[in-house]
């Protein structure tokens, strides 16, 4: 299947998941998000969070500060 992230195409075997993207992505930095088509996922379910083919998945930093 083929994938969008951070506007580039991915080819993942069927039955992806976020959990098997992410391994398949250059190292992530602390406090990454990621957001399938535009909702954001919490990390904790990204073990189970199936990829189908043509999703628009976005990553990036969470910073805080006050």
């Amino acid at each position: 299947m083929e994938v969008m992230v951070n506007d580039n195409a991915y080819q993942l075997p069927d039955n992806s998941t976020i959990a098997t993207l992410i391994e398949h992505l250059p190292p992530q930095k602390p406090n990454t998000v990621v957001a399938l088509n535009h909702r954001v996922v919490c990390s904790k379910r990204w073990e189970e969070r199936q990829l189908r083919d043509g999703d628009r998945i976005i990553t990036f930093q969470m910073l805080g500060g006050g």
